[in-house]
């Protein structure tokens, strides 16, 4: 994928105009990330939500096409799913 930022030819015609808009609303979508989960917070071991400090294992990318490392990101919720006594616990993490 090309880099989202305007250039010089970006309004050099119809084609590149609308190429851009579309690369650019792509760019935007929050898809899954790979992360490094560098610590847990549970207050409640049976409540429905904890809270991970996680390193994302991408980098992000300048106008310019350079690579710049992502800092860690802080108490971000997870979710458990679980039902009954016996259940099977699946947490779940939403970045």
């Amino acid at each position: 994928m090309t880099k989202p930022q305007r250039s010089t030819n970006t309004a050099g015609s119809d084609y590149n105009a609308e190429d851009f808009h579309i690369r650019r609303v792509l760019s935007e979508i929050n898809t899954a990330e790979p992360v490094t989960v560098d610590a847990v917070d549970i207050p409640d071991p049976k409540g429905p939500v904890g809270f991970v400090d996680v390193s994302p294992l991408t980098m992000l990318v300048d106008g310019e096409g350079k690579g710049m490392a992502q800092g860690t990101q802080f108490r971000l919720p997870y979710f458990r799913i679980q039902g009954g006594k016996n259940a099977v616990i699946l947490d779940s993490f939403h970045l």
